[in-house]
């Protein structure tokens, strides 16, 4: 019999890097009733899942209060660990997985004509916002006071 995985609702994510708590945020209401070992489990955990693309909310969805976690692969809400290293082992998010893995080794290298777009839109850059001689010059003799004081 096969389990649901999936808990909660998939989600729309306009900005991703927002829902995501950064590595070296804690969760405060969570975390304080935890032990110093169970503390770093979780944390280890939690950056295991980092790999995997898991990563802890730092708001909680509307929809689903109750959700700690989303793969932002498959797009789903994840309530706990357990569930999350359920979800990993699912053949739905290994087949996404798979389906990454293969477009990323299936990227042509830039022809000739990408090159030369790039080429051109960097230069372009370069002259408007780019450094000059002596701007360089300034640089170098910054650089070198600033070596000559702390050496």
């Amino acid at each position: 019999m096969l389990l649901l995985v999936f808990v909660g609702r998939r989600q729309r994510n306009r900005n991703k890097k927002n829902l995501f708590a950064e590595e070296d945020r804690g969760h405060a209401a969570e975390e304080s009733t935890l032990s110093a070992q169970e503390l770093q489990s979780l944390r280890q955990a939690e950056r295991r899942l980092k790999k995997d693309e898991i990563y802890y909310l730092k708001k909680k969805p509307h929809g689903n209060p109750g959700a700690f976690y989303t793969c932002a692969l498959c797009d789903v809400l994840l309530e706990s660990i357990p569930h999350a290293y359920k979800h990993i082992r699912d053949k739905r998010h290994k087949k996404k997985e798979r389906q990454e893995q293969l477009m990323l080794t299936e990227i042509q290298p830039p022809g000739p004509e990408q090159i030369s777009a790039v080429s051109a839109a960097l230069e372009a850059v370069v002259q408007e916002h780019g450094m000059n001689d002596e701007d360089v010059e300034k640089r170098r003799c910054v650089t070198q006071t600033v070596w000559i004081i702390f050496h």
